[in-house]
This record gives structure tokens, C-alpha cells and sequence, in this order.
């Protein structure tokens, strides 16, 4: 097959696809006489390809009649077709473009429409002459958009309320020297005379020179925004005045409850002196007996109490108690426990009651009295007296712990007794112990005020603490402090107190009592 002849088929083939394509174009794209542009031309360049194979393949030519007439209007109906096709694409591009621009505009006039407030074009005048405004107008002003367009019947400068009028033609002029968004908040009055408030945030519009063509924007009503905030407003300056009243107020009782404190504790150190008078001396001798004690109060006036005193020529007396709680009341309880103490003492020299050398009686009669007199108190009480002809110790214990610590010849010991405290129960009985003591001995008496702040991680570790401390011979109270780190001068979460009682080897001569303070 000659090149020439490959051509041709080649070039048939090609005309073949053509009206194949021409089928099967997009109608709404290609209408009917674009069709037969393009069909004319294609047939004719077909005779033209049929007549030069059939010629090559040395067949007669039966279309030679046909093709110089093909051969002369192929050109002029390809030139047609080209137009046609370029005519009807520019068409088509146009008419999608105008579908383009129709959609945008339904979707434009349909969000206008929807949007809670006015969209607005106009000039920039201070009777902002309106060009365009959306439907949101009537909702807004009262006012249909063809009143408010041009001016029709009424400007919208109109309608801002004069108070704010200036103010809101400055906004405007700002933004637009500043080519930026304005954004305003102001009243207007509408057609029916109603006020509202209202947000605007619009822009000004410039050509291509730079020159102001108009303002477009959107204005919205924020009447419920603005009461709601004024409102709030007038709440908080209300909460405000009633916060300063109330803190005058304050201020006031405050001044007040400061006097008062000041008095209270001017009465509470008062009271505290005149407890404290009440105790025994710090040091108290009495024939061979040496009494000490030390009283480390609390911030409160004391519930802690302490005594020693002569009962006659042989006995002599002394406890050490705890008032439950702190405070006056347990400090009135401590003076009604020295006279009732007293009363027993003047009932054994004046009437020859014997009450007051029996500590189990003795207390049994003060819990009868406290359970009597209906106080709201118990105490704890250690009561003992000393019969110093035959050097032996009688005592009963009502619920006082820790136990009394007696040391003799480098050994210690616990003077154990349990019972319950004075006040509690109307029929509690309380032990009475006798105990013959050494020629010499230290017998040490503490409230439990000391179990808060000794060393130790448990009771016992911190009664072993204790039990040490009576180990050396020059037995001294002050050192006894001194060692467990209780400094006379600070104050304690409770009261501690301190009695110790001591008797030395005698001199050979008898001592009368003596009482003095160190």
C-alpha cells in the first residue's frame, strides 16, 4: 500500500469519527444548524477522500464528477462552520454567565430579605439619602423602602433623635477619612413615634481614582440589648450603693465588736490576775514538805488549779485539777472549787468535820454538789493528804490523768487509780488509797495539758518521757521545764500545770511552816 493511499484512508477514518462526534454532541450545547455546519463540510471533504482512494486503488472514480465541485465549496463552508461554532460558544458562555449572575442575585435578595435589620446603599450627606434600602427597613423605621429611597418621604438622617445626630455624622466622617468600617450605636425615632435603639457598621465606597461613590452597610435593632444592659447597669450601681452601705455598716459594727473585744480581754486579764492570786505561793515549805508548782496558761483564762495547805499540827493537804473547757466559765468553776475547799477546812477546825482528811468522801461530796448545782462542768482532781507523823500519803483520784509520778532512791513509780470525773454521775464512788512513803521522795502531779506537747509518738513513749525526768537527785522544777522545751513565757494550745511535792532528810530540828515565793 503506497503512503499516499494510507493517508487517504487515514483521512476517512478521521471524517468517519467526525460525524460520529457530530451525533453525539450535547444538544443544549450544539443546536440543529450547528449540526449541519458541521455535517456539510465533513461530507464534502468525504466524497474528496473516497474519490482519491478509489483513485489509488485503480478503481474508476465514480464520484470524479463530484469532486471538483467538493473540492470548491469545502473551504468556503469550513470558514462557515468555524464561525457558527466560534458564534454559538460566545452565546453559550453569555448565557451561563446571566444564569450565574441571576442565581447570585436570588440568593442575595433572599439573604436581604431574611436579615434582622436593613441593608442600606446611599450618599454621604447627613440626610443619608438613600439609594437602596432592603426590606428590613419597614420592620425597622415604620417606613416602606420606597419612602425611604431618595427621600421619598423622609430621610433617614431624619430619624436619628438631634441628641445624637452630630455624634453619629462624626462616626461617619471618621471612618470614611480613615477608609475604614464605621460601626455605630444610636436612636432613632420611627413612624409611629416609637424610640429604638439601633447598631450600624458600615463602609464607604470609592472608585478607582479614589473618589467617594457612596456608604452601603447594614443597621440592625439592639433596643432589647441596650435596656437590658442599662438595666444591668442600674442593678450593679444599685448593688454597688447597698455594698457601700453595708460596708459602712460593717465598718461600723466592726469598730464596735474591736471595743468590745478590747474590753473582754481587758476583762479576761483581769480575771486571769485575780485566779492567779487565788493559787499558792510558787514555793511553799511546811515543816519538811516542799511544795512547788508552775502554771503555764493557754490564751484562755485557765481551767487549770492547783493548792497546798496545812489542815492541822499532823495532815497536810494538797490536789492539783482540771475544769473541763477554757474560758470564764471554767476559770468560775476553778474559785467555786478553792471555797468549797475552804468550807471543808473551816468545818474541820470549827466543827471537827473530818471530811476534808478523807479524799474519797471529800470528793464524793463535790460531785454531789456539782451534780446539784446542774453547771454543765466536770473536773478532774487529784486530792491527797499527807500524814506527817507516820509520813503516809491517803489519795483518791477522779479521773485525773496523767497518774502522779512518785520518785525515791534513783526509782520511779505511777500512783495508778481510776475512777471517773467529779460532775458526770450522780452516783460515782471514788477509791481511797493509802500509801507509806520513803524518808525521801519526789512526788510530781501534771495536767494533761503536757501530753500535747511532749516528744513522743504514742501515750507511753511520751509518759516514759516523763518518768525520766525525775531521775536526778537535785530534783529542781525549773530544769524539769527547761528540759522538755516549755518556755514560761509562750502560750499553749491547753493549760499545763506543774505540782510537785518533796521531802528532804531532817536536819535534826523540827521546822514550823513557812511559806515564801521564789
Amino acid at each position: 500500500m503506497s503512503p499516499v493511499l494510507f493517508l487517504d484512508i487515514f483521512s476517512a477514518l478521521a471524517v468517519l469519527a467526525g460525524f460520529l462526534a457530530a451525533i453525539q454532541m450535547d444538544r443544549k450545547q450544539i443546536g440543529l444548524p450547528a449540526r449541519l455546519l458541521i455535517f456539510i463540510p465533513l461530507s464534502l471533504y468525504m466524497i474528496v477522500n473516497l474519490s482519491n482512494i478509489l483513485e489509488n486503488a485503480g478503481v474508476t472514480a465514480a464520484l470524479d464528477a463530484y469532486e471538483d465541485y467538493a473540492e470548491i465549496l469545502f473551504f468556503p463552508f469550513t470558514l462557515l462552520f468555524i464561525y457558527a461554532a466560534w458564534t454559538h460558544y460566545e452565546l453559550n458562555l453569555r448565557r451561563n454567565a446571566e444564569t450565574t449572575l441571576s442565581e447570585s442575585r436570588r440568593v442575595l435578595f433572599t439573604l436581604m430579605e431574611n436579615l434582622p435589620g436593613m441593608a442600606y446603599r446611599c450618599h454621604c450627606d447627613k440626610d443619608y439619602t438613600m439609594t437602596f434600602v432592603s426590606r428590613g427597613c419597614l420592620e425597622l423605621t415604620g417606613y416602606e423602602p420606597k419612602d425611604l429611597t431618595y427621600s421619598f418621604k423622609a430621610a433617614y438622617g431624619d430619624l436619628i433623635v438631634p441628641e445624637d445626630r452630630d455624634r453619629v455624622w462624626q462616626g461617619v466622617r471618621e471612618g470614611v477619612e480613615s477608609n475604614r468600617p464605621f460601626r455605630l450605636q444610636y436612636r432613632i425615632r420611627t413612624a409611629s413615634g416609637d424610640e429604638k435603639w439601633v447598631w450600624e457598621q458600615g463602609v464607604g465606597v470609592f472608585d478607582l481614582k479614589g473618589e467617594l461613590l457612596s456608604l452601603e452597610g447594614f443597621i440592625t435593632d439592639v433596643t432589647e440589648r441596650v435596656h437590658a444592659e442599662q438595666d444591668l447597669a442600674r442593678h450593679q450601681e444599685h448593688l454597688e450603693t447597698l455594698v457601700r452601705e453595708r460596708t459602712v455598716d460593717l465598718r461600723a459594727t466592726q469598730t464596735r465588736l474591736e471595743a468590745s473585744l478590747a474590753k473582754l480581754e481587758e476583762d479576761e486579764e483581769a480575771g486571769k490576775l485575780i485566779q492567779f492570786k487565788l493559787l499558792p505561793k510558787r514555793l511553799s515549805v511546811i515543816g519538811r514538805y516542799e511544795f512547788n508548782r508552775r502554771l503555764l496558761p493557754s490564751l484562755f483564762l485557765s481551767g487549770d488549779f492547783v493548792d497546798c495547805f496545812e489542815i492541822d499540827a499532823h495532815h497536810l493537804g494538797f490536789y492539783i485539777a482540771d475544769v473541763s473547757g477554757h474560758g470564764v466559765s471554767s476559770a468560775f468553776v476553778t474559785v467555786l472549787l478553792k471555797s468549797f475547799f475552804g468550807n471543808a477546812l473551816e468545818n474541820f477546825q470549827g466543827r471537827n468535820d473530818i471530811t476534808i482528811l478523807e479524799p474519797g468522801v471529800l470528793l464524793q461530796k463535790l460531785n454531789s454538789e456539782l451534780r446539784r448545782d446542774d453547771l454543765g462542768k466536770h473536773i478532774t482532781i487529784f486530792y491527797g493528804v499527807l500524814q506527817t507523823t507516820t509520813n503516809t500519803l491517803v489519795f483518791s483520784n477522779a479521773g485525773h490523768f496523767p497518774f502522779p509520778i512518785l520518785w525515791h532512791n534513783g526509782a520511779s513509780e505511777v500512783l495508778r487509780s481510776r475512777s471517773c470525773p467529779v460532775g458526770m454521775f450522780d452516783a460515782s464512788r471514788y477509791e481511797r488509797v493509802e500509801r507509806r512513803l520513803p524518808e525521801e521522795f519526789v512526788l510530781l502531779l501534771f495536767s494533761d495539758g503536757i501530753l500535747e506537747v511532749l516528744p513522743g509518738e504514742d501515750l507511753q513513749a511520751k509518759l516514759e518521757v516523763l518518768k525520766e525526768q525525775g531521775k536526778n537527785r537535785d530534783f529542781d522544777l525549773d530544769t524539769i521545764l527547761e528540759n522538755l522545751g516549755l518556755d514560761q513565757e509562750q502560750s499553749f494550745p491547753d493549760d499545763i500545770t506543774f505540782l510537785s511535792v518533796r521531802r528532804r532528810k531532817s536536819n535534826g530540828r523540827r521546822q514550823d511552816s513557812i511559806h515564801h515565793e521564789t
